[in-house]
């Protein structure tokens, strides 16, 4: 059974959902992000996971962690390991130029609260799918 999870992209609009997962409740375990409909393979997909409101999506130099995926036929995958049981939302981009900086346009970023994209993250093993739409 597949269970919606909103979460917001710094670079493009995004729907992800929880695809499987063996969950051992309060343990800790790994969260994986397979993320799909990239425009090009150039750059990385840069990946954040936050646990506080105020730092959510724009301040990813205080997100819980940070991980990088290549992008190879349209797809890539972010692994975050050793993640405690809690409250979660991601926050990801396609760094196409891969400088490690999202560039933004004449609109600046994309915000959407944290309340609305956050989700509970019981341990064990969870795989959320994101499907990449850009909006610039």
């Amino acid at each position: 059974m597949k269970h919606p999870v909103r979460a917001v992209v710094l670079a493009a609009s995004l729907v992800l959902f929880a695809t499987s997962g063996h969950a051992q409740v309060g343990t800790r375990g790994t969260i994986t992000i397979r993320a799909t409909a990239f425009r090009s393979d150039d750059g990385r997909l840069r990946c954040f996971l936050y646990d506080q409101a105020d730092a959510f999506p724009t301040h990813p130099e205080r997100a819980y962690a940070g991980a990088m995926g290549r992008i190879s036929g349209g797809r890539a995958t972010c692994t975050f390991a050793d993640v405690p049981p809690g409250r979660y939302a991601i926050g990801l981009h396609h760094d196409q130029n891969s400088d490690g900086r999202l560039d933004t346009g004449l609109f600046g970023i994309p915000t959407e609260g944290f309340a609305d994209a956050a989700f509970d993250y019981a341990g064990g093993a969870l795989t959320l799918d994101a499907r990449i739409g850009y909006i610039f």
